[in-house]
């Protein structure tokens, strides 16, 4: 690949269209959904079903449908429908698979099995999107603050005479010369105004952008601190948010092993998955916590019932 072409098709963007803010956005989901899509490890699956993909279908539409066409496991996507069950569950799997050559509604549990992402189908994307939209207008407004920051003050002139001196000598400032006004008018033309900006707006903006990161890592089980306190945080306050890290990625693993094994048993196939990567280590270290907390508060409460009976027994 040759860089300079590359670098040359590089383009300025602004944040002055819908259409940005759109493909901003999608920006956003698209590296978070990079970053997200390893943290599952699936061993035993067929080489017909790639783990990118797998994932990639559960997180992005929430469920994916395993198949068999030509002795070949298949994972694809599509939609549940057909009759509904007495909990008013669609029962049928709807796809179409042109390179298969497939477009078939397949009743579910007998025909094929699905492979759900969490309880309500849901997926990622919801989530994803919700919090990059709210990093894509904070970044805009990032980006405002910035620019104007630049005005520290504003001069006005009266007439275009002014206005043309007034500019050339903002713009020999600017081209890093000494800059010299040869015309009293000038000083007796032109008005200053200095610009009042909003304290502490840009330190608001970028701590609110760092909370809504943090807080999108945690809902997905990395725990990243958002404490915006001034002064030395206790580690009892780094670590008080380590419980809200475990229930949503818990439910994509309970529901990733439970219908793995439902489709082990249709297909006796042998697929587990487990955490990978640093899910497997945040989710170990907070279990970890937990046992430690729990043992030391079984611990105290032995001591203390243990010296109530040791009193006792010393009264009688």
């Amino acid at each position: 690949m040759d860089n300079s072409n590359f670098y040359e098709s590089l383009e300025y963007r602004e944040f002055k269209t819908k259409e940005f803010k759109r493909q901003l956005m999608l920006e956003y989901v698209w590296y978070m959904l990079d970053k997200t899509i390893p943290m599952f490890k699936w061993d035993g699956l067929p080489d017909t079903i790639p783990s990118r993909k797998l994932e990639e279908y559960l997180q992005t539409r929430g469920y994916v449908g395993i198949v068999k066409t030509n002795d070949e496991l298949y994972a694809c996507w599509g939609s549940r429908g057909g009759e509904r069950d007495a909990y008013y569950e669609p029962m049928d799997f709807v796809f179409a698979n042109p390179y298969l050559g497939l477009s078939e509604s397949l009743r579910i549990g007998e025909q094929c099995e699905l492979i759900r992402n969490d309880y309500m189908y849901l997926g990622v994307i919801p989530l994803y999107t919700r919090y990059a939209c709210l990093l894509v207008e904070n970044a805009i407004s990032l980006r405002l603050s910035d620019i104007n920051l630049r005005a520290l003050l504003t001069m006005g002139a009266p007439d275009d005479r002014t206005r043309a001196s007034a500019e050339l000598y903002l713009n020999r400032l600017e081209d890093g010369y000494n800059a010299v006004i040869g015309e009293t008018p000038f000083f007796d033309g032109v008005n200053y105004h200095d610009a009042k900006h909003p304290n502490n707006h840009m330190k608001d903006l970028i701590e609110y952008e760092q909370y809504l990161k943090a807080s999108w890592f945690n809902e997905m089980g990395l725990d990243s601190n958002y404490n915006m306190k001034r002064e030395r945080i206790s580690n009892g306050e780094v670590n008080q948010n380590s419980d809200a890290l475990i229930p949503l990625i818990q439910t994509m693993l309970n529901n990733r092993k439970e219908c793995a094994e439902k489709v082990n048993a249709m297909y006796g196939t042998n697929i587990t998955v487990e955490l990978d990567s640093i899910w497997k280590k945040e989710f170990d270290e907070t279990l970890k916590d937990d046992d430690d907390v729990s043992k030391r508060l079984e611990d105290e409460y032995n001591s203390i019932v243990g010296g109530s009976d040791n009193a006792t027994n010393e009264i009688e």
